[in-house]
């Protein structure tokens, strides 16, 4: 099974409360079932035998966001994250898969999405800028489902400020899932194919840079492609907020500042503790705004929004998200501030939730202030 792999993570975190308290599940449930303690016995017992692959153990399984906060929490560096991916192949391969997950990945491998939209039903100037994309470029723009079908304008704003900077950018009209929620929820082999297939694309733009809007698809293509035994052809993947940080650190964007709200920035799980980048977003941040305040929880330490149960667990997801905006305004903050557009999508779904916080993207705060 793929989790013998980590027989020293079930062993170390069995009976270990470390980081019980900072899970981002366990803290919205109130299950110990669902602490990163309960999956590790739960997954030994399974490894020595003592308990059966079963459904149950796949809905438990699938609560995980993947948020990584255990392993930062973690004095040793256990990775729980990985061994619930393992073991979510091993549900696989034993035929066991739930409902949902099963048409996620559906509309995945079908309409290179995970919302069950149609391939290409996005919003109409989005598709004007797609059409109206030069063949090949330098550079490619990659957007990801939840910026072309969930919040389009994140994707539109990008482009824009990236034509201010008379970048030699474009982008993929029908553009390929990357592969990443399908890795995460297990399916290996198809997230390999989706990749390649991706990247096979990009080789044919001859592109040396790819700017990815999604903090979930940078994570994907800098840490596990390689890890995909896949050729990356020696294309740079570069997170929009270092791309906008880099043009404001060299002169080329001159953005005038925000003075009337009170602003704050929510570090995304995949940015800051698998990607460490942090710093780049508050450079953009800085030069458009005079006031920000800053969430207890930051950086490496930030809280997860919610953004990795969106589509798989949304109710928990909700939840996540709601605890953040109160988080934000309990700081004074009048607008959380996002670098991706899956969190994006998340906290603004809390906003029904949580009046009087707004949520914004970096690229639309940014155009808006150029």
């Amino acid at each position: 099974m793929h989790i013998d792999r980590f027989k020293d993570v079930q062993h170390a975190c069995r009976f270990c409360l470390m980081c019980r308290h900072i899970c981002t599940v366990g803290n919205h449930t109130f299950q110990e079932v669902d602490t990163p303690r309960a999956k590790g016995l739960l997954l030994q017992n399974i490894e020595r035998g003592l308990q059966e692959i079963d459904p149950e153990l796949g809905e438990v399984l699938y609560r995980c966001c993947l948020c990584g906060y255990c392993k930062q929490w973690c004095v040793s560096g256990f990775d729980v994250p990985e061994l619930v991916k393992a073991a979510r192949r091993d549900l696989i391969e034993n035929g066991i898969v739930p409902k949902n997950i099963a048409e996620i990945k559906e509309s995945l491998i079908k309409n290179d999405n995970p919302y069950g939209k149609k391939p290409g039903e996005i919003d109409p100037e989005l598709r004007e800028y797609a059409q109206c994309a030069q063949a090949k470029a330098g550079t490619v723009l990659f957007q990801g489902a939840a910026a072309r079908y969930m919040q389009p304008d994140t994707a539109i704003a990008a482009i824009k400020v990236l034509q201010k900077a008379n970048a030699d950018v474009t982008v993929l009209e029908d553009e390929q899932d990357s592969g990443f929620l399908l890795n995460a929820l297990g399916f290996y082999d198809e997230a390999q194919q989706k990749a390649r297939a991706l990247l096979e694309r990009l080789a044919g733009l001859d592109a040396k840079q790819v700017v990815v809007l999604s903090s979930q698809d940078y994570y994907f293509f800098t840490n596990i492609v390689p890890t995909l035994e896949l050729d990356t052809g020696g294309i740079e993947f570069i997170h929009i907020s270092q791309k906008l940080a880099g043009l404001i650190r060299s002169g080329v964007l001159r953005p005038s500042k925000e003075s009337e709200k009170t602003y704050t920035y929510h570090d995304g799980a995949y940015m800051a503790r698998f990607a460490s980048v942090m710093d780049e977003p508050r450079v953009v941040l800085e030069s458009v705004v005079d006031k920000m305040a800053v969430m207890n929880w930051s950086r490496e330490l930030a809280h997860s929004a919610g953004e990795g149960l969106t589509v798989t667990q949304p109710e928990i997801s909700l939840g996540i998200a709601v605890t953040r905006l109160e988080e934000a305004k309990e700081k004074g903050a009048d607008v959380i501030v996002v670098s991706c557009p899956e969190c994006k999508e998340s906290l603004k779904r809390a906003t029904s939730v949580v009046k009087g916080v707004e949520v914004s993207d970096l690229s639309e705060l940014l155009l808006a202030n150029l």
